[in-house]
Formats: structure tokens, C-alpha cells, sequence
């Protein structure tokens, strides 16, 4: 509940939801490494469907997704309570693939490639 309390907007964590593993990676730009904070989350999604039978019958499935949220700090630099707020979420079922390092000399950087976006990362 932690995580939650620091964030300024949306909910992480719900009933339905299981954190993973959540910590910080630097995001690789042009100018620089920039901080981003990223929480694993898994979820439960329940799917009903109604099957028209001789009784009618209904059936649900249940589904676990896992997101990935990435967040950026509100300029506090992680010091202060609400120091997070959600950039975006990337549902790992879009992750194309996830690429090793390019050069020999970031051997903790990886990339993230998917339909809508991808980014390079490196861990600490």
C-alpha cells in the first residue's frame, strides 16, 4: 500500500490486483538516462458469456493479465509523499519481444519492443 500512497493520480492496487515486483529503471533518451518507476501488476479479469441452450446458461471465465505501469516522478525527485503519477500502462500481452543490449558496454540495458510503443531501459 505503500506504492499506492505515493501515487498523485489513478489506482495501482485493488482488491483484484496482485503487485508483482515494482522498483526503478532509467529510461534511455537522446540527452540523458531519465528515471521512470515501474510497477509489475497482475489482474483478474472475469469474462461472462451466455450461452443460449435448451436452459439458458451462463459461463465465466477467468483471466489473469499482466500490466506494466510506468510511471515518472512530479518532480520531487521520489523525497515526498504523491511523488508518482501514472505515464502510461502496457499490457504485456503487446509486448512483442524483449531485445538483450546492442553494446557490450550497458550490459544491464534491454529494450522493450510492442505495437504502440517501445523503449530502451537500464537497470542499475
Amino acid at each position: 500500500m505503500e506504492l499506492q500512497s505515493r501515487l498523485s493520480d489513478g489506482i495501482l492496487l485493488a482488491p483484484d490486483r496482485r503487485l508483482i515486483k515494482h522498483g526503478e529503471l532509467q529510461k534511455v533518451s537522446r540527452k540523458e538516462l531519465q528515471p521512470r518507476y515501474f510497477a509489475l501488476v497482475s489482474y483478474k479479469v472475469t469474462v461472462f458469456q451466455f450461452l443460449q441452450t435448451k436452459l439458458p446458461i451462463f459461463v465465466f471465465f477467468l483471466q489473469m493479465n499482466d500490466t506494466l505501469f510506468v510511471m515518472i516522478y512530479n518532480g520531487s525527485g521520489g523525497t515526498v509523499a504523491k511523488d508518482l503519477r501514472i505515464n502510461y500502462e502496457l499490457k504485456l500481452c503487446d509486448v512483442v519481444r524483449i531485445a538483450p543490449p546492442e553494446k557490450e558496454d550497458y550490459p544491464f540495458e534491454f529494450k522493450v519492443i510492442t505495437v504502440k510503443r517501445s523503449f530502451s531501459l537500464v537497470g542499475k
